[in-house]
């Protein structure tokens, strides 16, 4: 395991709480479009370039930031066993409950028919497996029970590649990172040139998806490497903007100018930014994960039960509803969940001191 050879920033000043925020309601914005006409035709994003929703955008970021962050956060960590304590209480408990309340509540009030028993889906949740349920929201658009759930597995995904890119004496290794970013967000497109006899049928958006999500991880760890305060310039920024919007009219382009335009934006954003209010928004009471997890089925219930037609108004209310929803989940079970795991961790220090740190193996590599 290789600390990074490079200062990165410890201090919590930054609006990187209020840009999950924002990107938690942008897929909200996204799927409210989608819901109501069944495809993207009135989706804003697709509309302009006919490429990336402001969904998709938003996951990118998510996983920008979450690649900055949980790489920065192992190469702190005092060893591996705490990373991995960390991480699991951050993601597993609040998908857990979310997953019993889409699968008990939710789907009953969907029309959907009884399927695994509660015990067996307790279990299926733990790995990260969205809720399924027979003729849910038969009817209506999109019949998914939780769609956007189909993330998590990716999330925790990279959070074992890390340990692995460490074992390989990878993760500090910007040039390493930046090419294999490179690799995932480009190859999947090349694949669609393949003659049909080679057609990799279902397979290819696995590859897809995964590919642009890995990819979009590890640019936000590779931006955490090389990032020192001479890389924010105003003239930077135009430069990343206009890499990123003369990218995403192109399929095979526009998730390649995320990684490099939009990359450098976020954490200008994040990071530069001195209004005060965004620093705040968020920055207490993470609710941004809760949001995520609870908005899709608030708003087909909405549909299904209200019948909305205004896609403002529908995307008004379950923002307001999935914030509440948010802040609960955050509350209720995921900050307890940061807190025993912090607790558990500490008592596990008193007991052995001496643990070995990722930093003492650094060091040795070096």
């Amino acid at each position: 395991m290789i600390e990074a050879p490079v200062p990165v920033r410890h201090d919590r000043g930054n609006s990187l709480g209020f840009l999950r925020l924002l990107f938690a309601s942008l897929v909200i914005v996204s799927h409210t479009t989608e819901l109501l006409s069944g495809d993207r035709s009135s989706e804003p994003l697709s509309m302009i370039f006919g490429t990336l929703s402001l969904g998709d955008l938003a996951v990118n970021g998510f996983f920008i930031i979450s690649g900055y962050l949980i790489t920065k956060s192992y190469l702190g960590t005092r060893s591996v066993h705490d990373y991995l304590i960390k991480r699991i209480a951050r993601i597993l408990p609040g998908f857990v409950v979310a997953w019993l309340i889409v699968a008990t509540i939710v789907a009953p009030l969907a029309g959907g028919q009884e399927g695994m028993s509660i015990l067996a889906g307790a279990g299926w949740s733990l790995l990260l497996q969205a809720p399924y349920s027979a003729h849910a929201f038969a009817g209506t658009y999109h019949n998914s029970l939780n769609a956007p759930l189909w993330t998590i597995p990716w999330e925790f995904a990279c959070y074992i590649l890390v340990i692995g890119l460490a074992y390989a004496k990878a993760i500090s290794k910007p040039v390493v990172l930046g090419c294999a970013a490179a690799f995932l967000l480009i190859v999947p497109h090349l694949l669609l040139r393949l003659p049909p006899s080679m057609a990799l049928g279902d397979s290819y958006a696995f590859m897809l998806n995964g590919g642009r999500l890995i990819g979009m991880f590890l640019a936000g760890a590779t931006f955490m490497l090389i990032e020192h305060d001479r890389i924010y310039s105003r003239r930077n920024a135009i430069l990343a903007s206009i890499i990123m919007i003369a990218t995403l009219p192109f399929a095979s382009l526009a998730s390649v100018g995320v990684a490099i335009g939009g990359t450098y934006l976020v954490f200008m954003v994040g990071f530069r930014s001195r209004s005060t209010i965004l620093r705040n928004i968020n920055a207490r009471n993470d609710i941004s994960y809760g949001v995520y997890l609870y908005a899709w089925p608030i708003e087909k219930l909405l549909v299904m039960y209200v019948g909305f037609t205004s896609m403002f108004v529908l995307g008004a209310v379950t923002l307001a509803l999935a914030f509440v929803a948010g802040y609960l989940s955050w509350i209720i079970v995921e900050k307890p969940a940061v807190n025993v795991a912090r607790g558990f961790m500490k008592r596990q220090h008193r007991l052995w001191p001496r643990a070995r740190k990722v930093s003492d193996s650094a060091a040795e590599a070096r």
